[in-house]
Order: C-alpha cells, then sequence, then structure tokens
C-alpha cells in the first residue's frame, strides 16, 4: 500500500493519505479544506514486475496578496502611492456666477444710486454708462459670431436680441453674471441716452421727410 502527498491549495499544508481512501472524505488537516485525489499515474513495467510511476509534485500555489501585504514593513505600505481621488467641488460655475452678480450688483447699486461717490463723479455714469454698454454689446456680438453667424447677425442688426441671446441662449455663466451686475448701475443711463437718440434720429427724419414733401 503506497501513500499519496496532496498539497492543500487553500493553506499549503502537506496531507499525507492512502491511495486507497475515499475521495470524497478527504479534508486539510490544517484549514479543513476539502481535497481532491490525483489522478493516477501509469505503471512502468521493470523486469517483469509492475511499479508505480511516482506522481509528479503539483506546483506549489501562490501567496495570497492580502496575506502578503500584511507581511510587508509599515514604511512600505505607507510610502506606496495611492490612486489619487477626485476631489469634490463643493462651488460650481452657476453658483460662483451667482455670487460675483450679487457682490458687482450691490456695489453698483449703492455706488449710483446712493451717492458713494462724489457728485462729479455720478454726472460720469451719464458718459460712461452708454460707453460700457456699447462695449458688452460688441462682446456679447462677437461671442454670437463665433457660436453661430445667424445669432451674430441678429445681435449685430437687433441689440435687444443681445440681451436675449446673452441670458437665454448663451451658456457663458461669468459674461452674464458680469453684465447684470454691471447692467444695475449703468442701465438706466444708458437706456436714457439712447432713449433719447431714437428720439432725436426720429425727430430729424420726420422733420427731413415733411421738408421734402413740402417742396
Amino acid at each position: 500500500m503506497a501513500d499519496i502527498e496532496i498539497t492543500c491549495p487553500a493553506c499549503g499544508k502537506g496531507v499525507t493519505v492512502s491511495e486507497f481512501a475515499n475521495p470524497d472524505a478527504i479534508a486539510c488537516h490544517a484549514c479543513g479544506e476539502k481535497l481532491s485525489m490525483p489522478a493516477r499515474a501509469p505503471t512502468q513495467t521493470r523486469r517483469g514486475l509492475q511499479v508505480a510511476a511516482k506522481p509528479e509534485p503539483e506546483p506549489e500555489p501562490e501567496p495570497d496578496t492580502e496575506e502578503s501585504e500584511t507581511h510587508e514593513w509599515r514604511f512600505t505600505t505607507q510610502t506606496r502611492k495611492r490612486p489619487e481621488q477626485k476631489k469634490k467641488v463643493w462651488v460650481g460655475p452657476a453658483t460662483l456666477a451667482w455670487l460675483i452678480f450679487s457682490i458687482l450688483a450691490c456695489g453698483m447699486y449703492f455706488v449710483r444710486f446712493h451717492g458713494v461717490v462724489p457728485a462729479l463723479t455720478q454726472n460720469h455714469f451719464d458718459i460712461a454708462g452708454p460707453i460700457i454698454y456699447l462695449a458688452f454689446h460688441a462682446t456679447i456680438t462677437l461671442k454670437a459670431f463665433k457660436d453661430s453667424v445667424f445669432n451674430g447677425i441678429l445681435c449685430f442688426l437687433l441689440p435687444p436680441y443681445a440681451l436675449y441671446y446673452l441670458f437665454f441662449v448663451c451658456d457663458d455663466f461669468y459674461l452674464r453674471a458680469v453684465f447684470g451686475g454691471v447692467l444695475v448701475g449703468i442701465g438706466l443711463d444708458a437706456y436714457l441716452f439712447f432713449q433719447t437718440a431714437v428720439l432725436h434720429f426720429f425727430d430729424e427724419a420726420h422733420r427731413f421727410i415733411q421738408g421734402g414733401a413740402l417742396r
């Protein structure tokens, strides 16, 4: 009767069993893992005697990565580069745009309507308001041309459409926030300037038509 050496694939311990043992009842004595009987090797004839060939040794199981990590030095585990984790962004573009708008709007409102600056500077709003508005209008028009030629032409020919494009079509939160905040301070001055200019234009056109008709 020959004994068979079996290596446990779970813990790596060697177990010696008889070749006539019940295959269903073989288990590791160390961890209790159920073992399987290796296939019998073919016999070799030597001088009229049948001698069982020695079974080839089974490959040793690879060490468990979790167990190997536990035996590593503490310095090695602490200095190992860990995968970078994405940082959570608590302030999004929309929130930051609202913050910019609130600060600019409050500042422009107090400067323009509560006499925070001298009266001479207040009078400068009458001149600076239309210029700043035209600068923003040109910026919005260029951005509209960049997105779509059709939108750019509409913004250039119809100034009110530029406001519609910025607040309802364009997705530039920061430009919208800055223009909206500045508009609180210069909006009234720009509106009065352009209203006077349009009325003066229609008045001159009306006089020109009447003068041509009288001739």
